[in-house]
């Protein structure tokens, strides 16, 4: 290599290391990152009142089964119309029985036992009501960890899912605030 290209290709190298190293020199530590949250939340009002709504919904974070085309999607908490719900819902429907609407549910928060109960349908076939006060359900709740979904349809088919929990602690703060209920 000649002695010209020896001092151009040092040149070239000086100029490329002058701003890394300036810039490695005035870099402060960045904040972490805001916590994230499995729950997106929307707010809205609701009717004449102007009443506010939260809705908060989590997709399923991990499926124990292959695609199930019936099978659990979401979970929806929310206060519309100063009233509070919970519900699991589904990409399909669950089909109406002989005894009408309802549902064989079976949850586990992490590794716990299992709890197993009846929970009323709706009209549209493709969701089942907690049958008992969401917040305190939500407040059983960990912040951290999963909880995992095992509905029983009308034909008996069984559809579950596991969703991720982090930040129903907020979730759950915001519901009950929009309805003006205690923790």
């Amino acid at each position: 290599m000649s002695l010209g290209r020896c001092i151009a290709l040092s040149v070239i190298l000086a100029s490329l290391a002058a701003p890394l190293a300036g810039a490695a020199a005035s870099e402060k530590p960045r904040p972490l990152p805001p916590r994230w949250s499995a729950w997106r939340v929307n707010f809205d009002t609701y009717g004449a009142d102007g009443a506010p709504e939260v809705y908060a919904e989590n997709r399923m974070a991990l499926r124990r089964r292959g695609t199930d085309w019936g099978g659990v999607k979401e979970l929806l908490a929310f206060c519309q119309a100063h009233k509070t719900a919970f519900v699991i819902k589904t990409g399909g429907y669950w089909g109406r029985s002989l005894l009408g609407l309802a549902y064989g549910v079976t949850y586990r928060v992490n590794d716990g036992p299992p709890m197993a109960e009846i929970w009323p349908g709706t009209e549209t076939l493709d969701a089942a009501l907690l049958p008992r006060d969401a917040l305190a359900f939500m407040q059983s709740l960990p912040d951290e960890g999963s909880v995992s979904f095992a509905v029983t349809d009308a034909l008996g088919h069984e559809h579950d899912a596991t969703f991720r929990l982090r930040g129903v602690a907020r979730a759950r703060e915001l519901i009950a605030r929009a309805c003006s209920k205690p923790l």
